[in-house]
């Protein structure tokens, strides 16, 4: 496995939990939540009219990833995912947040790979969001 020791912001883990893929992110940011806005307006309205739809749109998670090139990335897969986060820096015990999505990867843009004998392949990928669930931090100190 590589050694991921080093890479900013790399002790956040993301793990598949069917294929057993793992990386490491530098970044991403949390997918809005949103419903449709669909016009409810009548031909005699004055006013426009708007009502909400019935479905959540969990988003989509774009994210930095390192990962070993010897893994296959999983496109197409859905599956539960667990983005692990490290305690914070001043903790000693517990977990830090987790949060665990059932979605897929369906955009991957191959980045650079890293030399050497732990060599790294860097990647932009974006993630459906079907699901998600957030455990808080129990870090403490």
């Amino acid at each position: 496995m590589a050694n991921y020791s080093g890479y900013h912001a790399c002790d956040t883990t993301l793990t598949f939990a069917s294929s057993g893929f793992t990386a490491k992110t530098s970044s991403f940011t949390d997918p809005a939540e949103t419903y449709a806005k669909l016009d409810y307006t009548g031909v005699s309205d004055d006013t426009k009219s708007y009502v909400s739809g019935q479905c959540l749109d969990n988003g989509d998670l774009v994210l930095e990833i390192y990962y070993d090139p010897d893994q296959t990335v999983p496109l197409k897969e859905t599956d539960t995912i667990t983005i692990q986060f490290p305690r914070p820096v001043g903790t000693t015990s517990g977990a830090g947040a987790k949060l665990d999505i059932t979605g897929f990867f369906y955009n991957y843009e191959p980045g650079t790979a890293e030399q050497g004998s732990d060599s790294l392949v860097m990647a932009t990928v974006t993630l459906a969001v079907n699901s998600k669930t957030r455990t808080a931090n129990t870090a403490t100190t």
